[in-house]
C-alpha cells in the first residue's frame, strides 16, 4: 500500500524480543522478526490486516483508537503484571477498562478472522485450527482480565509445565473462531485461576 512499510529483521537475540511483530500506526510501518519456522509469516500476516485496518478506517479499528486515547491502559496490562492484579489508575471507571478491553479484543477478532483468509489464499502451511484455538484462548483471556484485573500468562520458566498447561487450555477452545464470549468454560477458568495461584506463591 501507498506510504506505507514493511521491514522484516533477524532478532539480536530471542530473549530481547518483546514481541515477533508489531504495527505502527504513526510512522505507517509493519516490523516482523524472521525466526525459524513458518511462525513469523503468520505474525506478518496479522500486522498486515491491522495495517488494512488501519488504512481503511474501518469501524473496529476507530473504536478502539478512540478507546485508547479515553483509556490509554495497555502498557499496564503487557507490564509486568503477567498474572498479578492490575492496579488502573482510579481516574478509570471499571466500565471505561471493560469498553477499551472490549473493544481490543473486538479488532484483535477481526483482524484474526482475515489473517486465517490471508494464509488460506497464499495456503502458507500454518496449523490453523491451533492457530483459532489460540484466538480463542485470546478472547477468553480478556473476558477474564475484563472482571478480575488480571492477565492471565502461561509464561513459567519450566518450558515442559508451560507447554502442558497451554496445551490442555488450547484443547478446551474451539478449533473455529467463536463470537464474543459470554462466557470462560469452567475448566478454562479453573486454569486461569492456578496460574495467577501460583505467581502469588
Amino acid at each position: 500500500m501507498l506510504g506505507y512499510t514493511i521491514t522484516l529483521a533477524k532478532p539480536l537475540k530471542m530473549s530481547e524480543m518483546k514481541w515477533m511483530g508489531y504495527f505502527d500506526e504513526a510512522s505507517k510501518s509493519i516490523m516482523c522478526y524472521k525466526v525459524a519456522g513458518y511462525g513469523w509469516i503468520s505474525v506478518l500476516a496479522h500486522e498486515f490486516r491491522h495495517l488494512e485496518q488501519c488504512a481503511a478506517n474501518i469501524k473496529v479499528w476507530r473504536e478502539f483508537q478512540d478507546a485508547h486515547a479515553k483509556t490509554p491502559i495497555m502498557e499496564l496490562i503487557f507490564k509486568p503484571h503477567f498474572n498479578k492484579r492490575i492496579h488502573f489508575n482510579p481516574k478509570y471507571s471499571q466500565r471505561d477498562i471493560i469498553s477499551f478491553i472490549d473493544k481490543w479484543a473486538a479488532m484483535e477478532r477481526d483482524c484474526e478472522v482475515k489473517t486465517i483468509k490471508l494464509l488460506k489464499e497464499f495456503k502458507i502451511p500454518v496449523d490453523l485450527v491451533n492457530y483459532a484455538k489460540e484466538v480463542n484462548l485470546f478472547l477468553y483471556r480478556c473476558e477474564y482480565l475484563k472482571y478480575h484485573n488480571v492477565w492471565p500468562s502461561f509464561y513459567t520458566k519450566n518450558k515442559k509445565t508451560k507447554y502442558r498447561i497451554y496445551s490442555k487450555a488450547l484443547s478446551l477452545c474451539a478449533d473455529k473462531i467463536i463470537p464474543k464470549p459470554k462466557s470462560i468454560p469452567d475448566e478454562l477458568e479453573v486454569i486461569f485461576e492456578k496460574l495467577i495461584r501460583e505467581r502469588d506463591q
